[in-house]
């Protein structure tokens, strides 16, 4: 096979077959070695979701604050709008601004 001929998607898709090829042929491998012992095969086995038990390794103070220091009020708009639009719907990617 030519390699200068191919275009970035075919290069892409070859790439992508070789690498499924390379990884099925590891997941055999790994198949083809297991243990004798079925117990040795039970402790490899992916861990279920119901004995998955994770502890926080966040340890921070808490700081409680019962109401802001100074009141503050959030007002803000979008000076923006579609450039067409039909309807109240818009019409398109262009933006008009103020």
């Amino acid at each position: 096979m030519k390699v200068s001929g191919l275009n970035r998607r075919q290069w892409l898709s070859s790439l992508g077959a070789a690498g499924a090829g390379l990884a099925l042929r590891g997941r055999a491998e790994a198949q083809d070695a297991t243990p004798a012992t079925p117990g040795a095969a039970a402790a490899d086995a992916p861990l279920a979701l119901k004995d998955y038990q994770p502890k926080s390794m966040l340890h921070v103070a808490e700081t409680k604050v019962p109401r802001a220091r100074f009141p503050a009020i959030d007002v803000h708009t979008h000076l923006s709008w579609a450039q067409t639009g039909d309807g109240g719907v818009s019409r398109g990617e262009a933006m008009k601004f103020l």
